[in-house]
């Protein structure tokens, strides 16, 4: 079990593709120990089914879910703003018979569409080819490895990799690795989605300089709203449904500016977590400054293009006179920054959702979602329908709904 890995499979799955990977996915066996989801819906539902999908489409379906049930990768190892682009992916089988299978069933769900296929070979290995409106794919076995690529050349570099005569991998990539030494060790790897926002920008660099946009200027850009300042950001979900956990962290070198100042918050309190009930079934809380976001969003438009500033500003108090508030003026700084979502059971079940918004001015925050509820009551009464205002008393708050 390899724990300083993406996901706790054989072999680390980021070995298989090229360093220039931007984007890279990787899985050790999604619901591996559940029956055939696909094939319960056909047999609980089986008149729905028939009426919704073809067989081509549920011979795809169950593709998928044979796919994501066995260790695998996907990673964009090639892309520009001109349309070229390389996806590669793989898939472990579990034995010689395995592996058969599951090529019999891609060639199967292929020769549905209309790929034009062929035999091709790459690198001495016997591989298939299909071609479609300029779109290239191939598909294939190499050493217990089911390989499919979406464009040109897409496996090169993987067989490459996989026949030891390629050059760097993924795996010996520094940022990748700094990633991989975040995630705290599980003996369940789950799913990783690792992204390198610097190879992705560089490709947006490449793309508006082609189209005649100014170096100075496309920096300005990425600097002012601070995705230039992004390394990466890796998330991994793990620990199954009886105990699901997310890791998330991102890499940041450079100015905590622009969008990044939506996640420049205080940490969490026990009075913020204690917002939620003992017995929900789901909640999420966390910190958001709206009025901070807006002033860092005004920041950012002043130093793109210092023009649009009154434009954009305008625009919005244009609208204060109809609202009979102020949206970035009134509203946003009533708002405090912390923000819970949950449900439970006294609130409906699962479906029953409640937000709980930190307000730093009560009495302004009410009167804007009065407001708020009059318009939409007015929107209502214009097609014949009438809402009717309605309070309660709940553990000694007072609720405002609409019914």
């Amino acid at each position: 079990m390899l724990l300083a890995t993406a996901v706790a499979t054989a072999e680390d799955p980021a070995r298989l593709f090229p360093a220039e990977t931007k984007i890279f996915i990787a899985w050790d066996g999604v619901f591996k120990d559940w029956p055939g989801v696909v094939d319960r819906i056909v047999e609980k539902y089986p008149e729905f089914v028939a009426d919704a999908f073809d067989e081509d489409v549920l011979a795809a379906l169950r593709l998928a879910e044979d796919v994501i049930r066995h260790p695998g990768a996907v990673g964009l190892t090639r892309l520009d703003m001109e349309g070229d682009f390389a996806v590669a992916a793989f898939v472990q089988p579990k034995d010689a018979a395995d592996e058969k299978r599951m090529l019999a069933d891609l060639e199967h769900v292929l020769q549905s569409s209309d790929w034009e296929m062929q035999d091709c070979r790459l690198s001495g290995h016997a591989m298939r080819q299909g071609v479609q409106e300029g779109i290239t794919i191939n598909w294939g076995a190499v050493n217990g490895h089911v390989l499919f690529a979406v464009g040109a050349n897409g496996l090169d570099n993987v067989v490459a990799l996989i026949d030891g005569s390629g050059g760097a991998s993924l795996a010996d990539d520094n940022s990748y690795k700094d990633a991989i030494r975040r995630l705290p060790p599980t003996s369940d790897g789950g799913v990783v989605i690792y992204a390198n926002a610097q190879k992705m920008m560089d490709i947006i660099r490449g793309g508006m300089e082609s189209v005649g946009a100014d170096a100075e200027f496309v920096e300005a850009i990425l600097g002012a709203t601070g995705l230039s300042s992004v390394q990466y950001k890796i998330i991994r979900s793990s620990g199954g449904w009886n105990n699901w956990r997310f890791d998330v962290f991102a890499r940041i070198n450079g100015p905590y500016n622009g969008i990044l100042r939506a996640f420049d918050q205080k940490p969490l309190t026990k009075e913020d977590i204690s917002l939620i009930p003992e017995d929900a079934y789901m909640a999420y809380v966390g910190n958001f400054d709206l009025a901070a976001l807006w002033e860092e969003t005004l920041n950012v438009i002043s130093e793109v293009e210092p023009g649009m500033l009154p434009t954009v500003e305008g625009g919005i108090e244009a609208a204060t006179p109809f609202l009979g508030f102020s949206i970035p003026n009134d509203l946003f700084p009533a708002i405090g920054d912390t923000w819970a979502i949950y449900n439970a059971p006294e609130t409906g079940g699962p479906l029953g959702f409640v937000m709980v918004v930190d307000a730093r001015d009560p009495q302004k925050l009410l009167a804007a979602a009065q407001r708020i509820n009059e318009l939409i009551d007015l929107g209502v009464s214009n097609v014949g329908a009438r809402l009717i205002k309605k309070e309660m008393k709940h553990n000694g708050t007072t609720i405002h709904y609409m019914a």
